[in-house]
Parts: structure tokens; C-alpha cells; sequence
């Protein structure tokens, strides 16, 4: 091989090798580490976007599979997306892996719910203590559904005035609240506490999607999907407020409407 080949294929090979180092240095520097897909699926849930949240979450627990606050936050953000089976699958996960957080006892509660488990929620939470108030009071609001849903609406409405009377701020607690006090003294009454609820939470999306269903219980259909509409308009993704607007427009026969919705 003569000296002006030799020294080609040397060129080319430093080239070669340049390049790899390139990649790999732009792979370090614009891949993100799994700590970093967790902040960002931290911020898309506070945004109720929850299936952006998954694919980041999945993203962080792709790099590290033991990252147990990855997969608490992938149990809510499935929850939060209408996955329960998913959610609580998770959220056991997340427990077997150490995570210590008082949110998840209440998470695992929800997803308990959203599976009709409400004897499973009734005799594994009736006795918990988490140490935060804002925990407690969510347990006591899941409690007061499971109590509902298996006949027992007495202790199903003291549930829910507790878990509002320990957490003033737990939105979920008020309007659960709220389709009790509708169930037990009828929607007017109801109505009256979700605008209670909506004066101090004018952002709230369920609160405007429980404001529309007692709307549509007293036949003010024009009203109930004004309220559908504000949900929906807080929260693009929000399927029972969807599913209001589309039972309403079935009912107006607007078949092309109820076809969008």
C-alpha cells in the first residue's frame, strides 16, 4: 500500500472516530436523564395532562426501573386518565419498592373505586391514620363513596363532612360532598353547595362538570351544557363532562353534535 493511501484511510478513520464522539457528546448532552422525564411529568400533571405525563414517566422509568417515584406518579397519571387498573398496578409497585409518600394510600384508594372494589376500600382504609390531614380527609372522601355505592348513605355523608371539615382545600372531598347532599335532599340542595364550592374554586373543572349533571337532573338543559362547556373549556380531557354534552345533545336529537362530542 503506498503512503498517500495509507494516510487516506488513516483520515478517514480519524473522521470516523470524530464523529462517534460527536454523537456520543450530543447524546450526553440533549438525552435526559431519568430524574429530568420525572420533573417534566411532574409539570404536565399540575397541567392535568396526564397521558404526556405517561410517556415521560414511562421515559424515566425506561433509564431507571427503581425509581419509585416514577412509578407512584405514573399510577396518578393514569388515574387522573381513566386508567384505575393500571393506576393501581403502579401505585403497588411504587409501594414495593419503598416509596413513602401519604398520597399513595389515597391513590390506591381511588383506583380501588374506579374498579368498584368498595368493600375492599371499606375494610383496607376504614382504620388508617396517614399523618397528613390532606391524606386523612382524601381517605375519609374515598370512604364516604365506598359507603354510598354499598347502601349506607348516612355514613357515607358523615364521612364526607369530615374529610371536609380536615382539609378545607380538598376539592375532590367537597364535591363528593356535594352529590351526596344532592342524592340525600334532592339537586336544588346540591346545586346550592357546588356554587358554594365554585364561588371559592371558580377554576374547578369537575366542579362545573358536577354543576352540569344536577343542571341536567332538573331539566335545564341550556344551562347544564353552559357548565359542560366551562369544564370542558378548563379541561379539554375531561370525559364525564364530555359525556354530559353528549347525552344532552342526544336527547336534542343533534346527532352531528353528539357525533363531535
Amino acid at each position: 500500500m503506498n503512503k498517500a493511501s495509507s494516510s487516506g484511510i488513516g483520515a478517514k478513520r480519524r473522521c470516523a472516530a470524530g464523529l462517534a464522539l460527536s454523537s456520543a457528546l450530543l447524546v450526553g448532552c440533549f438525552g435526559k436523564s431519568p430524574d429530568q422525564y420525572l420533573a417534566d411529568a411532574k409539570v404536565e400533571l399540575t397541567k392535568k395532562n396526564s397521558a404526556a405525563a405517561v410517556i415521560q414517566l414511562k421515559n424515566a422509568l425506561e433509564g431507571n426501573p427503581s425509581l419509585a417515584e416514577a412509578r407512584a406518579l405514573l399510577g396518578e397519571a393514569l388515574l387522573q386518565g381513566g386508567d384505575a387498573r393500571g393506576a393501581l398496578i403502579e401505585l403497588g409497585k411504587a409501594k414495593e419498592l419503598g416509596f413513602k409518600d401519604d398520597k399513595i394510600e389515597p391513590l390506591i384508594a381511588q383506583a380501588m373505586l374506579g374498579l368498584s372494589q368498595f368493600s375492599k376500600v371499606i375494610s383496607e382504609f376504614s382504620e388508617a391514620k396517614p399523618a397528613s390531614s390532606a391524606a386523612w380527609a382524601d381517605l375519609q372522601a374515598s370512604l364516604a363513596v365506598a359507603n354510598s355505592a354499598t347502601g349506607n348513605a348516612a355514613k357515607a355523608l358523615e364521612l364526607a363532612n369530615a374529610a371536609v371539615a380536615a382539609d378545607a382545600s380538598n376539592l375532590r372531598a367537597q364535591l363528593i360532598r356535594v352529590r351526596l347532599v344532592a342524592a340525600a335532599s334532592g339537586p336544588g340542595e346540591g346545586l346550592s353547595a357546588v356554587e358554594a364550592v365554585l364561588a371559592k374554586s371558580p377554576q374547578s373543572d369537575d366542579g362545573w362538570q358536577v354543576k352540569g349533571d344536577l343542571l341536567s337532573l332538573q331539566g335545564k338543559a341550556d344551562a347544564a351544557m353552559e357548565a359542560y362547556r366551562k369544564a370542558i373549556a378548563l379541561n379539554k380531557a375531561h370525559v364525564l363532562a364530555h359525556v354530559g354534552a353528549f347525552h344532552l345533545l342526544l336527547a336534542k336529537k343533534d346527532l352531528a353534535g353528539a357525533k363531535v362530542e
